[in-house]
């Protein structure tokens, strides 16, 4: 029996070298928008494959960068990232029974800076920095979403208004509370991803350093 586990890391350590966290949500951006031009007859189409197939790749990377950067932003104004990364740090930090770990700054996000580099100097934290990365890869992933399923909802609201599209009101209710509840989940586990990452720095530096 195949081992799905080893499988999933291999691909999200490909996907980190790809910035899979921009082409996720750069994927999902650029055809909702493409989607939602085609309706206002506007067509994107290059009649050599290869070329379509590049500036495809290209075009959703751009989408998710800028998903990825209005997602974060979005977050960071309802779940205050600057408090959550706090109270994370100074969860683990009691946890461990200890106040002081042997850093030569006192700054809590400098001090986190810094453990990252030195545990990236660490030839035996190997895996855990690919697991710490993982980590960072399906936050980006998950904030990028956060925009992308608004801009869904936008479209949706274009075909709805701007367009006169006939779409029932049930199942325009229904459609947007799915997709503002996507908005919600992929901020929820952005989050999560994120108070893992704190975490696994704090704890991989202390288990190396103490």
């Amino acid at each position: 029996m195949p081992n799905f586990q080893k499988i999933v890391d291999i691909l999200s350590n490909a996907f980190c070298i790809l910035d899979f966290s921009y082409i996720v949500s750069g994927g999902f951006t650029l055809g909702i928008i493409l989607f939602d031009l085609h309706y206002h007859y506007y067509d994107f189409f290059i009649r050599n494959i290869p070329i379509t197939i590049v500036c495809g790749i290209f075009l959703a990377y751009i989408c998710g960068l800028s998903s990825w950067i209005i997602g974060k932003l979005i977050r960071k104004i309802f779940q205050d990232t600057d408090k959550d990364f706090e109270e994370t740090y100074n969860k683990t930090i009691d946890a461990l029974a200890s106040n002081t770990l042997s850093l030569s700054v006192s700054d809590k996000k400098l001090a986190y800076s810094y453990m990252w580099i030195e545990l990236h100097k660490k030839k035996e934290a190997k895996e855990r920095i690919v697991f710490m990365n993982r980590m960072w890869v399906m936050q980006a992933v998950f904030e990028g979403l956060i925009f992308s399923f608004i801009v869904a909802i936008g479209a949706l609201t274009d075909l709805k208004w701007g367009l006169n599209k006939d779409i029932p009101w049930f199942e325009f209710i229904v459609i947007s509370a799915v997709l503002l509840s996507l908005v919600c989940l992929s901020a929820i586990e952005a989050r999560r991803y994120a108070r893992i990452q704190i975490r696994e720095v704090i704890l991989s530096y202390y288990s190396y350093f103490r």
